[in-house]
């Protein structure tokens, strides 16, 4: 038995509201249906990029990564006078 692509309950709610909730004419539909995957590909990079900002915020408060071993491995490597 294959599985649907998506919930069709879905399709005829979204559909159901353009048409009754916003007045949408089919071609005003049409064009929508074309900006769908553009949108959501928005949303979807905005949504991660405040996942991003608010891990480096985290990060900003605890301190950061612990780097003590690479600290460590730096210098008896002799390269201690690289690190900052």
């Amino acid at each position: 038995m294959a599985t649907e692509p998506y919930p069709n309950a879905a399709l005829t709610e979204i559909c159901t509201q353009l048409l009754n909730d916003y007045g949408l004419t089919l071609e005003q539909i049409a064009h929508f249906a074309a900006d769908i995957p553009g949108e959501c590909q928005a949303i979807e990079e905005d949504r991660n990029e405040a996942a991003w900002d608010r891990q480096q915020q985290s990060l900003m408060e605890s301190g950061g990564p612990d780097d003590s071993a690479y600290r460590r491995d730096i210098i008896n490597a002799g390269r201690g006078h690289l690190l900052r």
